[in-house]
């Protein structure tokens, strides 16, 4: 996966779709779907206080918080790729930064010098890590707001929302093995924008699904033919 910053979750969900296996089925020239973006609806909420926060390490981040510490609970590793595209349709008020590294990659949106979205994608995470180290540790945090889950075959979404802010988890089959998991805390209106809600993860997981089996449908017929 490359990540594109600040993207609709839709795209990190299928950038795992493919066939890890087998060669011979070539990548896709064009997505198969156009994703929309929009320009938040609102200025972000930066005055309500929230429970709901990121977790890394020993460390937490919050909507509202500044900036520059960023760069602290996310340091940058040595051979990651600095990433500073822009929010697609967003104006120029916001400001993305972020890096990417082979197993991982963090980007956060800023408005006024505060945070207002930050994206965690891990990738290749063992399936049976998702539900300790994720699901449950979030529950435990966020207990009393009841997530809004959203199943598929392929990938699952969890939403925890407390007034103007929204928490996002999400575990997507990757097609380099294990689980591609992606953590994101914002203010709604951003997080709506870039498409990071329960109505478009309903469409999404059902497009991801679709595309794991075409993916499966082609590898198929690549074997087959391979055999003749």
């Amino acid at each position: 996966m490359r990540l594109v910053l600040l993207a609709a979750i839709s795209g990190l969900i299928l950038s795992g779709c493919g066939s890890a296996s087998n060669k011979a089925v070539p990548e896709p020239e064009e997505p198969a779907f156009k994703i929309v973006y929009n320009s938040p609806a609102r200025e972000p909420d930066l005055e309500t206080k929230s429970d709901l926060e990121m977790v890394v390490g020993d460390k937490s981040v919050k909507v509202g918080a500044a900036s520059e510490t960023l760069r602290e609970i996310f340091p940058k590793p040595e051979k990651a790729v600095e990433m500073r595209q822009s929010a697609p349709n967003f104006p120029d008020d916001y400001i993305s930064r972020g890096w990417e590294a082979d197993e991982e990659s963090v980007g956060w949106l800023s408005y006024s010098g505060q945070t207002v979205l930050v994206l965690h994608n891990i990738r290749h995470v063992d399936e049976s890590e998702i539900q300790p180290d994720f699901v449950d540790k979030y529950t435990k945090l966020f207990r009393g707001i009841e997530p809004t889950i959203v199943v598929g075959r392929t990938a699952k979404f969890w939403f925890w929302q407390d007034g103007s802010h929204r928490f996002m988890l999400t575990a997507g089959k990757s097609r380099k093995g294990g689980m591609d998991v992606t953590e994101v805390i914002g203010d709604v209106a951003v997080m709506d924008a870039l498409r990071m809600a329960p109505s478009k993860a309903e469409l999404d997981k059902d497009r991801a699904d679709a595309a794991w089996a075409e993916d499966a449908r082609k590898a198929a017929e690549a074997r087959a033919t391979s055999k003749k």
